[in-house]
């Protein structure tokens, strides 16, 4: 099985609420251009499988949030970034899901 991650790699992911009023804001201020929004993707945390994984793999507890996904020697990796979009917090490696299993998270230092 694919992992459902691997759609995201070298996507900027924003986790958004439907009731955040800055989720919006930032939707709006985002740049217009077509080239940049096809690389950037709303993952809404009360509808997408995804975003409530991320939620919980990082205790995200303010919306909206930005993260993006990378793949190295294999491994699928999900990063936190800063507000700014300057520098990584964190990263966590998303396991590949086996037949009839969950797929899950690993924090990685």
């Amino acid at each position: 099985m694919s992992n459902p991650f691997l759609k995201y790699k070298d996507k900027l992911l924003v986790v958004i609420h439907p009731s955040c009023p800055h989720c919006e804001d930032l939707k709006r201020r985002m740049p217009q251009d077509e080239e940049f929004r096809k690389n950037v993707v709303f993952l809404d945390v009360t509808k997408d499988e995804e975003a409530q994984l991320i939620a919980d793999a990082f205790d995200v507890r303010e919306v909206p949030s930005l993260f993006f996904v990378t793949e190295e020697e294999g491994k699928v990796k999900v990063c936190r970034l800063d507000d700014k979009m300057e520098k990584i917090e964190e990263c966590v490696e998303v396991e590949r899901a086996e037949e009839g299993q969950e797929g899950g998270t690993e924090k990685q230092a």
